[in-house]
């Protein structure tokens, strides 16, 4: 396997941080982490993944979390960055992206990404719109259920554009 992100800064998603915990997709989740960190890459996550996992956590999972979650470095989310996540969300709004259909939190993340010059990495791509966010390159997990079942999850290096965002927040309504 090869992944071609090389020497990047990459925010991990909260739902990146959650499924570390799971033990049916853990350990292939920490070869694809073991990979990207033998190709000199660097994991971080925003301050708001704090609340987004530990929003209404039950103890044993809190626990579980929280060891993982000491390990990166966190961006934290400052003035500059809300007030980019808003203007991401006026250009969403200028491209015709309902705005209501990108949580808070992520447009945070994205804007966070953008600040940073760093990719996203998460399973929920319709949260990092195109086309101010690229996939890069899509990894499939497969795993099994606790049930047994046969499931397949993807994980999506995204390359955020600021290029693409100057271009739609260019074009915001004067009044």
């Amino acid at each position: 396997m090869n992944i071609p992100i090389i020497n990047q800064k990459i925010i991990l998603d909260s739902c990146i941080l959650q499924y570390i915990n799971n033990p049916t997709i853990e350990p292939e989740l920490t070869r694809v982490f073991n990979l990207l960190k033998n190709q000199k890459n660097k994991f971080y996550f925003s301050d708001f993944s704090t609340y987004e996992i530990f929003n209404c956590c039950p103890i044993k999972k809190e626990v579980g979390l929280t060891k993982i979650w000491k390990n990166f470095p966190r961006y934290q989310v400052n003035q500059r960055v809300t007030r980019f996540a808003s203007d991401l969300s006026t250009a969403y709004k200028v491209n015709k992206i309902p705005i209501t259909s990108i949580s808070v939190g992520d447009k945070i993340i994205g804007a966070t990404a953008m600040l940073t010059k760093s990719f996203i990495l998460t399973s929920n791509e319709n949260d990092f719109p195109r086309p101010f966010f690229k996939e890069v390159y899509i990894h499939d997990v497969l795993y099994k259920t606790k049930k047994g079942k046969n499931n397949l999850i993807q994980f999506y290096f995204l390359n955020p554009s600021v290029s693409t965002f100057s271009h739609y927040f260019s074009k915001r309504t004067i009044a």
